[in-house]
């Protein structure tokens, strides 16, 4: 099986996303777009970059001048947690429209972790 396309990881992710935030208000759905284009596409940068991690670990060593080493929190790591907040205030600011007998169930089905859990 062919390895899909991260353009049609993030057009399947959108199309997820838009079916959890299908009930916004109309008024309101237009603006949610860039929102949701914007969290499909942290999604799916954030399994590639949990994916590196498993490979590559949360830490790296380093290495400064001849004589100074050490170890340090991995590049990978550092923009998975950053990228990991700014996901989850996009979702926020999504769930905050839905109605509210739908928010617990959508924060539950937009968990990064879940996936990633769940592999």
């Amino acid at each position: 099986m062919a390895k899909k396309s991260k353009n049609t990881l993030i057009s399947e992710e959108i199309a997820r996303l838009e079916d959890i935030f299908q009930n916004i208000q109309k008024d309101k759905r237009d603006l949610c777009k860039d929102l949701i284009q914007n969290a499909a596409f942290m999604a799916v940068s954030l399994r590639e970059l949990q994916q590196q991690i498993e490979v590559d670990g949360w830490v790296e060593t380093y290495q400064n001048g001849a004589t100074q080493t050490g170890r340090k929190v991995g590049s990978a790591a550092q923009m998975y947690n950053k990228l990991v907040q700014n996901y989850n205030t996009v979702i926020k600011q999504l769930v905050v429209l839905l109605p509210n007998e739908e928010k617990t169930s959508a924060m539950a089905l937009t968990d990064p972790m879940s996936g990633f859990l769940d592999e």
